[in-house]
C-alpha cells in the first residue's frame, strides 16, 4: 500500500470546495472515508493508483517521490474517490466531481515534472539502483583486475 503524500485536512478542503461548503461544516464521514485508520481509505487508494500508473510507465519510486505534482494528484484523486464513495455524485454536479479524477490524465501524460524539469522514464540518466538479478557471466574479476 502506498503512503499518501497529502493529508486528510488537505483533501477535506478539496471536498469542501467542490461541495461549496465551509470545511468546518463537513460531515465527519469524509475523514473516515479518506482514512479509515488502518492504512486504507481513499487517500491511500489514490496514492496507490498514482504509484501503480507511474511504475507501469517505467518510473522509479525515487522519481515518483520527487514528482512535483504528487500532492495535487493525490489530493484530487482521493477527493474524487471519496465523493463517489460518500454519495456526493448523486446530489452534486457529476462533471465537477469527474474533473478531480486525474488518473487518465496521468496515464496519458508525456512525462512528469521533477524540480521543474520534464522527466520521462527514458530520460533517466541511469546510475540508479533497480531490482532484479545481476548477470555477471561476462565479468571476471581477479586479483589482477584494475578497478
Amino acid at each position: 500500500m502506498a503512503t499518501p503524500w497529502s493529508s486528510v485536512a488537505q483533501v477535506k478542503q478539496v471536498i469542501a470546495d467542490c461541495l461549496n461548503q465551509d470545511i468546518t461544516k463537513l460531515a465527519t464521514k469524509w475523514a473516515r472515508i479518506l482514512d479509515a485508520g488502518d492504512g486504507t481509505g481513499a487517500l491511500y487508494d489514490a496514492a496507490g493508483d498514482c504509484v501503480r500508473i507511474l511504475l507501469s510507465k517505467g518510473y522509479t519510486i525515487g522519481q515518483i517521490n520527487a514528482w512535483d505534482e504528487r500532492f495535487t494528484y493525490n489530493s484530487d484523486i482521493a477527493a474524487h474517490l471519496a465523493l463517489v464513495k460518500g454519495g456526493a455524485a448523486q446530489s452534486y454536479d457529476q462533471t465537477t466531481i469527474d474533473k478531480l479524477d486525474r488518473r487518465k490524465m496521468l496515464e496519458n501524460s508525456a512525462g512528469i515534472m521533477i524540480n521543474g524539469e520534464l522527466v520521462t522514464p527514458e530520460s533517466d540518466p541511469g546510475g540508479s539502483i533497480g531490482v532484479g538479478r545481476i548477470d555477471l557471466t561476462a565479468s571476471r574479476i581477479t586479483m589482477d583486475t584494475v578497478l
